[in-house]
Order: structure tokens, then C-alpha cells, then sequence
């Protein structure tokens, strides 16, 4: 791409082509949730994930981390 930066609606026209495709609707934002919430379940730290996704806030990052049911409830388990 030449060092350029991606333009916006290249990216949603892929996303919309590959979610044709697949027969399921995904967005950038579905990717980038996916990224941070496997990020941190990897051990990454809250720092680290807000880093590589670019946020100035390290509270944006924090609205992933939203754990499953079964996840709160494994530990709670712990306790």
C-alpha cells in the first residue's frame, strides 16, 4: 500500500465482501473486540492490549473485558 494509510471504506467493503461470503455479519469492530478480549485471556496485560490497540484510555480497553458467565462463575469457583 505504499505507506499510505488504509482508507476507511476499503476496509468496511471488505468486511461486508467477507461477511457475505461467510453468511455472517462481521465489522472492524468485531475484530477488534475479538483481538482485545483473546489478548487479555492470553495473559497480555490491560497496558499491553491498550497499547496495541491503540487506545489513549486504558478504560476504552476495559469495556472488553466483559467475562462469560461461565468464566465468572470458574473463578468464583477458585476463591
Amino acid at each position: 500500500m505504499g505507506g499510505k494509510p488504509v482508507d476507511r471504506t476499503l476496509i468496511n467493503k471488505l468486511f461486508k465482501t467477507y461477511s457475505e461470503k461467510i453468511g455472517k455479519e462481521i465489522t472492524p469492530h468485531d475484530l477488534r473486540h475479538f483481538f482485545c478480549s483473546h489478548a487479555l485471556n492470553s495473559g497480555m496485560s490491560v497496558h499491553e492490549v491498550a497499547n496495541q490497540a491503540g487506545h489513549s484510555n486504558i478504560h476504552t480497553t476495559l469495556l472488553y473485558t466483559n467475562p462469560s458467565k461461565s468464566e465468572l462463575l470458574k473463578k468464583m469457583n477458585q476463591l
